[in-house]
């Protein structure tokens, strides 16, 4: 399967999150440094791969999760 989202994080990442050692750090090389720490949990449904980086993808998640069609 892939991985998606949400996901859920140790407060013993939230250094290496907000302050990297690196400023071109990204979460998943946060998460990719700790692989052995990592926990997968099987989910059913594609939901869970869909991005909302954006508000207007946010909004679109959050119209379906509450059963109507996102605002235009």
């Amino acid at each position: 399967g892939r991985r998606g989202h949400p996901v859920a994080l140790s407060m013993q990442l939230r250094d290496a999150i907000l302050a990297p050692d690196d400023l071109d750090t990204n979460l998943r090389e946060v998460i990719r440094a700790h692989e052995a720490d990592t926990q997968l949990v099987p989910v059913d449904g594609e939901e869970i791969l869909r991005d909302m980086d954006l508000p207007a993808e946010y909004a679109r998640e959050l119209a379906a999760w509450l059963g109507r069609d996102a605002p235009h």
